[in-house]
């Protein structure tokens, strides 16, 4: 026993290591730990120093390779690249960075304990030449953000609050990328009119698209006007991503094909975009859960999700014309429509689609976006349902579209290059309903069953 004492893991005896490092890899085995920052911590103690161990200990290895801190970089990126950690792991771990934002906690830490450790007389000498430097900076970036704005005829209040203050705050990684993501978050809206039609769809029997034009009636010369989508003209599979996820390469294949062939009821449907004919013709409709206000705050509590973590999406009032027919629509009906329509809406054509096409969201714990006008808007609020969201992180979804293509050559082949344009059909294919941003807090809900709303707007 003494022996096993003397041996040290990162300055603790190797039994009490032992004992703790059992109860996590049993829970990990057992897929049951906890998907907050109290199981990415055991995940860390774990792992972490199981494998930094080792690689201090290596020969060769811990004097010219980077030791133990680069044995669990190259370690970590292999066991998740190879699929060998239970799914309880790898959420733990997405989580660590994205939904804790350890990250932020981190360089909080960092920045304090360098200034604290910094001699006063420094630190005062350098602070007078660095902050008029700053200043300077920052004034100099409002201008030519502003210039270059107005060549292109933008707003210079939106180009300062979304563009030039982000980057100047976060470093051209996380203020570009808050900024850039940014423009999604505008309402997209467009006719709620619908051209009827009825395909059933069933994950064992794939319509081809020849008889989905069998079954198409003939196509008028102008939609029927304000026909929104019913439980007839919109096809609803239940449990659409987990039938997705079981369906073959050449199942997913022609799925994708009778997507692209299909005519499907346009409502808010404001550009031609793949993402919502295969989410149209896959069934992934169903409709969200919509709760009273006092409902509402008794489910957060119930499930212990806290106000932080409310996401919010504000629209505007919408004026449009369809055929020689001009219709306006609150910004309330906009919202009804995101709740209670028979048609699973996916946005992000026209703002941009950063995080692929879908409903986008941020997290700002029930305030209003910013993308209202302040008025007339309204800003919708929801969170996640934890029995029916599966979110991955953007970074996640990348990292794994390889191995998905290789599975499903034929899918991945018909559909084309993996980017924004086709980032949420692969995370439906794969089973996700939500991509999460790796640097803010917009989520990009794919399918809105994935979310609780409150029935009242702020």
């Amino acid at each position: 026993m003494k022996k096993l004492n003397s041996i040290q893991f990162y300055g603790m005896p190797l039994p009490i290591y032992a004992f703790f490092a059992i109860i996590v890899l049993a829970c990990a085995y057992f897929n049951i730990i906890p998907n907050q920052m109290i199981g990415a911590v055991a995940v860390l103690f774990a792992f972490g120093i199981l494998i930094g161990e080792i690689g201090e200990r290596l020969p060769i290895w811990n004097k010219f390779l980077g030791g133990g801190a680069m044995l669990c970089f190259l370690a970590a990126g292999l066991l998740k690249y190879f699929n060998l950690l239970p799914e309880c792991v790898t959420n733990v771990s997405d989580g660590w960075i994205n939904g804790y934002s350890f990250l932020n906690v981190f360089i909080t830490f960092l920045v304090v304990g360098s200034l604290l450790g910094i001699d006063r007389d420094v630190l005062i000498k350098s602070g007078s030449l660095y902050i008029p430097t700053l200043l300077c900076s920052l004034l100099g970036a409002c201008v030519f953000g502003v210039v270059a704005g107005l060549i292109f005829g933008n707003d210079p209040l939106y180009l300062i609050t979304s563009y030039v203050l982000p980057i100047m705050g976060g470093g051209m990684g996380a203020g570009g990328g808050a900024g850039i993501a940014a423009t999604q978050q505008q309402p997209q809206n467009a006719p709620p009119f619908a051209v009827p039609q009825s395909i059933k769809i069933n994950a064992g029997n794939i319509i081809t698209p020849a008889a989905v034009q069998q079954q198409q009636p003939p196509q008028p010369q102008q939609p029927p006007i304000a026909q929104a989508p019913t439980p007839t003209n919109t096809p609803v599979q239940p449990d659409a991503l987990s039938a997705l996820t079981k369906m073959s390469d050449d199942q997913l294949t022609g799925l994708l094909r009778q997507a692209k062939a299909a005519q499907i009821p346009n409502h808010l449907n404001d550009a031609p975009d793949i993402t919502q004919k295969f989410a149209f013709v896959a069934g992934v409709n169903e409709k969200p859960t919509v709760l009273d206000d006092a409902s509402f705050d008794q489910y957060l509590k119930d499930n212990h999700i806290p106000r932080r973590d409310i996401l919010a999406r504000s629209v505007n009032p919408i004026t449009f014309k369809a055929g020689s027919v001009t219709f306006t629509y609150t910004a309330k009906d906009v919202t009804d429509m995101l709740k209670y329509s028979s048609l699973n809406y996916i946005g992000g054509k026209h703002g941009g689609q950063v995080y692929g096409a879908g409903t986008y969201f941020d997290k700002t714990g029930g305030r209003s976006t910013g993308y209202g006008n302040g008025t007339t808007s309204a800003t919708a609020i929801a969170v996640l349902n934890p029995q029916t969201a599966h979110p991955i992180s953007l970074n996640t979804l990348r990292s794994r579209i390889p191995t998905f293509q290789r599975s499903h050559p034929k899918f991945a082949q018909a559909l084309g290059r993996a980017d924004s344009d086709n980032y949420s059909i692969y995370a439906m294919a794969m089973g996700y309903n939500v991509i999460t941003s790796d640097v803010n807090g917009y989520h990009n809900i794919i399918d809105r069953k994935a979310l609780v709303y409150r029935a009242s707007d702020n």
